[in-house]
């Protein structure tokens, strides 16, 4: 089951990355898609290359090829579709600016795969302003602001968002922060102000994080309370926890109370073996855990095993997947 409709068949990825001098690096990526209902194939390049130590070039180009039916033998989908990216960014201390182009045509939506949002044609901006010290009262401060402005392909405006974020590490190494989003998705404008306090944030793995926030999430007012804590009980056990609770006003007055509890954390048996997990709970009684094995059992090669399980509010049964995975890297 794949983008809610029961396609069946087998499907294969094709990566591969090659570095280019000290910094850069071109990659190619395929997949194919060969199913009782058709067919979904997709080809592309990517990279980003170096210009020189303060400016680099990053691009992003794939096609698109589908051809898939619906249950009564119909066409429901026979076309080709493009995605593309470019952006130039400099960055030399203390400044991080960046501006680029995205382009996705509206039936970019290949099977192997997830575009959150298509039809979308506009630039996209970036600057940051980060100064570290020693010797004086703050430890760390930086100024962010980001946005992306985007038409779909008849010229109208289908996503419109900035940010701004300004924060401060004192000497004591406690960091405070606060920040600021408005985002026009159509027909939504969502907005959401957070504020944030972290105690020995220089330190990620004795770091605690304490969050408030308040805004509007297509037409429903929320405040939200957040707790994050990192935690490394021996060297090779590394442990994230996270919590976080929302109140919600809908606009007919009703009011309710979710929440998310959520731990993740990974094992090390050696330097070539691993294992990733993630357990999360939340309050429509679903939970989902996630487990990821990692082996590099010769130079370079690695072997991956996904095991997730789902289970999902009135849903009788679980939901359960293997995935197996086998890269290798070229030296």
């Amino acid at each position: 089951m794949l983008h809610d409709n029961p396609y069946y068949g087998n499907s294969s990825v094709f990566r591969i990355l090659q570095n280019v001098g000290e910094k850069s690096n071109v990659g190619l990526h395929m997949s194919n898609s060969q199913l009782d209902e058709g067919y979904s194939r997709v080809l592309g390049t990517d990279g980003t290359l170096f210009l020189n130590d303060d400016w680099r070039f990053g691009y992003e180009v794939a096609g698109a090829d589908d051809r898939l039916e619906d249950a009564a033998g119909q066409i429901i989908k026979d076309r080709e579709d493009y995605y593309g990216y470019s952006s130039i960014t400099y960055g030399k201390y203390p400044w991080d600016i960046g501006a680029g182009y995205r382009g996705i045509s509206e039936g970019f939506d290949p099977v192997v795969g997830f575009i959150p949002r298509r039809d979308i044609f506009g630039p996209i901006f970036h600057s940051g302003y980060n100064l570290r010290s020693d010797e004086r009262w703050y430890k760390r401060m930086f100024t962010y602001f980001w946005t992306q402005y985007y038409e779909n392909g008849e010229g109208e405006t289908s996503l419109r968002d900035y940010s701004v974020e300004t924060g401060v590490t004192l000497q004591n190494d406690v960091g405070f922060h606060v920040g600021h989003a408005d985002d026009y998705h159509r027909p939504f404008n969502n907005q959401r102000t957070h504020l944030g306090v972290v105690f020995d944030e220089s330190d990620y793995w004795r770091s605690m994080y304490l969050g408030w926030a308040f805004g509007v999430f297509e037409e429903i007012d929320y405040h939200e309370l957040s707790f994050g804590k990192h935690f490394k009980p021996i060297e090779r056990w590394p442990i994230r926890y996270e919590y976080v609770i929302r109140f919600e006003e809908e606009p007919d007055g009703d009011e309710e109370t979710i929440w998310l509890n959520r731990v993740v954390f990974d094992y090390f048996f050696s330097d070539v073996m691993w294992l990733k997990s993630s357990i999360q709970h939340r309050s429509t009684a679903v939970y989902n855990i996630s487990l990821i094995y990692g082996w590099e059992f010769i130079k370079d090669a690695h072997l991956y095993v996904v095991y997730n399980n789902l289970r999902e509010e009135d849903e009788p049964e679980d939901a359960q997947s293997i995935f197996i995975k086998l890269a290798y890297t070229f030296r």
